[in-house]
């Protein structure tokens, strides 16, 4: 009896924390689809215990990572929005550049995606860096 009041209290446990950095699945995460060699929809949804702000920022910080796994060194929001239903939604429409263009206000994403990262604390990957340095988020 007593195993199973520890597992439901790890359940509500892990149920209770904010959408960490990952992939879709069930508590929420990113995806992304390509709609040209250059343009990509990057959506992270996240639980009811994701800020708004948590859900932009990982979405801006998967966009930066696509950018550069393609070769991209920047990128403009072509569209991006924030929608709270049941638990925040992002969704970003990014146009990707090889170079920055002239007059065009761009994301560096190899910046971008270093303050993102120092702001939540999370290492290569989604893994979370401990210990977390102060003024970080997680």
């Amino acid at each position: 009896m007593k195993t199973i009041w520890v597992l439901l209290l790890g359940v509500f446990l892990i149920a209770g924390c904010a959408t960490g950095y990952h992939s879709s699945s069930l508590s929420g995460g990113y995806d992304e689809t390509w709609y040209a060699p250059d343009t990509v929809r990057v959506v992270f949804r996240g639980n009811d215990y994701t800020s708004p702000e948590r859900t932009h920022d990982f979405a801006l910080l998967r966009a930066s990572e696509v950018a550069m796994q393609r070769g991209f060194t920047c990128f403009r929001l072509v569209d991006g929005r924030t929608l709270v239903f049941y638990g925040p939604r992002t969704g970003l429409l990014v146009q990707c550049f090889k170079d920055k263009p002239a007059g065009v206000a761009v994301y560096e994403a190899a910046f971008l995606a270093r303050s993102i990262r120092a702001k939540y604390c999370l290492g290569p990957g989604s893994r979370p860096i401990r210990p977390c340095p102060v003024g970080s988020r997680r």
